[in-house]
């Protein structure tokens, strides 16, 4: 899988489509965009943040999906929230609470590495994404579903 793509793996059997070995999915930025934000308020788009280096260094800015997600490099780290937003009224298109259009979903992270997965407790995920390889311990859960 090249590194640029996020293994997608559905909760339910896929019945058609795009799928790989066990149901995984191999989508490009822009594809996995279109289908977490396939509906949006009118005038409202989603939000993509990238950068080098050390993450926990500087700010996100960030850049509206549509214009970006083709963009994105692997060599980066890349992130998009679960809301969408307005450009404000001086034009400008930022991720803030004053520009906030909505919520499309609930995002749980490091499940399996930080959050064992037993922890949900019958909880139905909608999608289980992994963007790294996992590194399962042997106290950790495991992943396959």
């Amino acid at each position: 899988m090249p590194p640029s793509a996020a293994t997608v793996s559905p909760t339910e059997p896929v019945e058609a489509g795009k799928g790989g070995e066990r149901g995984d999915f191999h989508l490009t930025n822009a594809e996995f965009i279109a289908a977490v934000f396939p509906h949006r308020p009118d005038g409202a788009f989603a939000a993509v943040c990238s950068k080098s280096g050390d993450p926990s260094l500087g700010g996100w800015s960030a850049n509206r999906a549509d214009q970006a997600a083709n963009s994105l490099s692997a060599e980066n780290n890349n992130y998009v929230g679960c809301s969408s937003f307005y450009h404000g009224t001086d034009g400008s298109f930022k991720a803030r609470k004053a520009q906030f259009a909505a919520c499309h979903f609930l995002l749980l992270d490091d499940l399996g590495t930080k959050v064992p997965v037993d922890r949900l407790d019958g909880f139905e995920l909608s999608w289980l994404i992994e963007t790294s390889p996992r590194i399962i311990r042997a106290e950790s859960s495991s992943l396959s579903r």
